[in-house]
C-alpha cells in the first residue's frame, strides 16, 4: 500500500469527519472508555484554536491529527498529536506539528508553545527545537527564540 502525507491546515470542525476523528482516537487506545464520542470530539474541535489532519494516499481516509489549544494570545498547548499505528514511523507526527508552527505562528508571536508528550516520543520533540520543563513528560518552546 502507498502511504503518501498529504497535510492540510483546517480551522474549523465543519471540515473534518468527526467519526474519523473518533475511529483515530480508538485505534491508538485513547478511548477504550468510550469517552470520546463523537459529541464531545465536535466540541473539542470547535474549542481548538486550529487543527492539523493527514490523509492516507489520494482518499480522505484520516491517518493523523494533531490540534493547537489556548487563548490565542500567550498560551498555547498543541495536544492530540496523533498518528495511525500503521502510519507511523514515515515523519507524519513531525510534518503536522512544523504545519502548525509554521502556519498558526508568525514573527509577532511572543508566545510559548507547551505539550505533554505519549511513551517514546520524547526524541521528537527535541529534534523540533521543544525543552523538557521539569515536570516529566512536558515539554515547550518559546516562539520568541525560533520565529525571527
Amino acid at each position: 500500500m502507498c502511504k503518501v502525507f498529504r497535510p492540510k491546515i483546517v480551522y474549523n470542525q465543519q471540515a473534518l469527519d468527526v467519526a474519523q476523528v473518533v475511529a483515530l482516537y480508538s485505534a491508538i487506545g485513547w478511548n477504550q472508555d468510550g469517552f470520546r464520542t463523537a459529541e464531545r470530539v465536535a466540541l473539542s474541535l470547535a474549542k481548538s484554536l486550529c487543527y492539523v489532519t493527514a490523509y492516507a494516499d489520494t482518499t480522505d481516509h484520516l491517518i493523523g491529527y494533531a490540534r493547537l489549544v489556548g487563548d490565542g494570545i500567550f498560551v498555547h498547548q498543541l495536544v492530540d498529536v496523533i498518528v495511525d499505528p500503521e502510519y507511523r514511523g514515515q515523519g507524519l507526527a513531525r510534518s503536522m506539528v512544523s504545519h502548525i508552527m509554521e502556519h498558526y505562528f508568525d514573527e509577532s508571536s511572543h508566545a510559548t508553545v507547551m505539550l505533554v508528550d505519549g511513551s517514546g516520543v520524547q526524541g521528537l520533540y527535541s529534534s523540533m527545537g521543544f525543552l523538557q520543563a521539569p515536570e516529566e513528560g512536558v515539554w515547550y518552546q518559546s516562539l520568541r527564540s525560533i520565529l525571527k
